[in-house]
């Protein structure tokens, strides 16, 4: 009730009074269902928010979607199992989490922790191999070979071949070990 005027509801409370009335205490309430000033106060208010509607209804565009709301929605057949499948799911998800957590447990410094004197070791090798590989690619031919192959534009003969590939004497390849 208003504070300047003790006999009367407030606009506010009338206007709780549509939202829920529960929200009005029992005096409001009865004092609202007897009291003909607040009764028309809120039949104005009523009327107005009636208009108010229609006019909002005669605004609004018509939808060719029904909206169906969830207590009116079927029930559908395979929703369970897609409850089930998402459970299914949520389970290996956490399963999945939990192992890789034990596996930090047990392997603190890491699963695949590699010895920093191997990796050293390993890059060398790899730094001497390509090495190898870009002088190879500058000169093919190792300089102890440089003396067998024939000048440009000799030709290869069976004594070349045979200087490099010595025959026994049935005629067959020798072995060298």
């Amino acid at each position: 009730m208003s504070n300047e005027n003790k006999s009367h509801l407030d606009p506010e409370r009338i206007i709780a009074s549509f939202v829920d009335d529960r929200g009005l205490s029992p005096q409001e309430r009865e004092h609202l269902s007897g009291c003909p000033a607040c009764t028309a106060a809120r039949e104005r208010l009523a009327s107005q928010l009636t208009g108010l509607a229609e006019q909002a209804g005669r605004h609004t565009p018509e939808s060719f979607r029904r909206v169906v709301l969830p207590a009116e929605q079927p029930a559908n057949p395979l929703a369970w199992i897609m409850r089930w499948s998402m459970g299914v799911a949520a389970a290996a998800a956490t399963v999945a989490i939990v192992a890789a957590l034990m596996l930090g447990r047990l392997f603190p410094g890491g699963v695949g922790e590699i010895d920093q004197l191997k990796l050293a070791q390993e890059t060398v090798r790899d730094a001497t191999l390509l090495a190898e590989v870009r002088a190879l690619e500058n000169d093919p031919l190792p300089g102890a070979y440089a003396e067998i192959i024939p000048e440009p534009g000799g030709s290869l003969d069976d004594e070349f071949f045979d200087f490099l590939i010595p025959l026994d004497a049935d005629g067959d390849e020798t072995q060298r070990t």
